[in-house]
């Protein structure tokens, strides 16, 4: 309807001549794009032959060109293999020290369940006791006793270590074979190089404090510490010293549980030790085994 009405109102010459511009004008892009028959001149032999090699040419590099895009699409989708997973490292871990020996105990319960190391003490034997060795003057009294200045102590002093040493010598020795053990710092001045001692007899001029709870030796730890196993056979006294603190103040009632925590064994002044081990563990600390050699 549209073209008819147009027919009516220009003539069917005004709409050929529109025709005509509009073919004219789509053959001109014909001759940039597609290049019909009828804007293209005929070709000479050699010039025929020229375009249909250049025509293999372009047609042979787009094949190579589909060919290399088809081989990078193969590669990019084939998976790679998994990395392969590398065996963790093992962690380096410490040396347990040395077990119990057979028929020793060494459950730091043993606290709480047997009777060996205890005296008849009153509450004036645990203040001289605090004062000398259990509370801040243990460092006082154990550099004089170990460095044989006993005679530069104050006579307090000389009173109340005779007082302690006695009341160990009242203790209930040990029954069984028991393991305790002891933490150090100073291990080199104490004992020497490592393995220098394995074999030997060492005295301790001092008090000796020993422990049922393996944890609370291994808290000495570093290049010069050591972590000692002690071996305590039957018939040996040393003093439980269990409530020594006295009062009923909450202060002193938390000292007295903290005390308690440690379970602390005490051995007398002069007491000798054998060396059976002395080595250092796979995590750089220093573990040396011991045996109180009855008196």
């Amino acid at each position: 309807m549209a073209r008819t009405a147009e027919m009516a109102h220009h003539g069917t010459a005004g709409f050929t001549a529109k025709l005509k511009a509009g073919q004219e004008a789509r053959d001109r892009q014909g001759e940039f794009t597609k290049g019909p028959a009828a804007a293209m001149k005929p070709r000479s032999a050699a010039s025929a032959k020229a375009h249909a090699t250049a025509s293999a040419t372009a047609k042979a590099k787009l094949a190579a060109d589909r060919l290399k895009r088809q081989h990078l699409a193969a590669v990019k989708a084939t998976p790679k293999p998994a990395p392969k997973a590398r065996a963790p490292r093992p962690k380096t871990a410490a040396v347990a020290p040395p077990p119990a020996r057979a028929g020793e105990m060494t459950d730091p319960r043993m606290w709480d369940t047997t009777t060996f190391g205890t005296a008849p003490m009153t509450d004036a034997d645990k203040h001289s006791a605090m004062s000398v060795y259990f509370g801040s003057g243990y460092q006082y009294t154990n550099a004089h006793l170990r460095n044989g200045h006993k005679a530069g102590m104050t006579p307090a002093s000389v009173k109340g270590v005779d007082r302690l040493a006695a009341l160990i010598g009242t203790a209930e020795p040990t029954s069984h074979p028991v393991q305790l053990h002891r933490g150090v710092h100073g291990a080199n001045a104490i004992f020497g190089r490592v393995g220098s001692l394995k074999g030997k007899t060492i005295r301790d001029d001092g008090f000796t404090s020993l422990t049922s709870k393996g944890d609370v030796a291994k808290m000495y730890e570093g290049s010069d510490a050591a972590h000692i196993s002690v071996h305590v056979p039957p018939g040996v006294r040393m003093l439980k010293a269990q409530d020594m603190v006295t009062g009923t103040s909450p202060m002193s009632s938390g000292e007295r549980a903290a005390r308690n925590a440690l379970h602390e064994y005490l051995l007398a002044p002069g007491s000798s030790f054998q060396v059976d081990d002395d080595r250092v563990d796979a995590a750089g600390n220093r573990q040396i085994s011991i045996t109180v050699v009855p008196s």
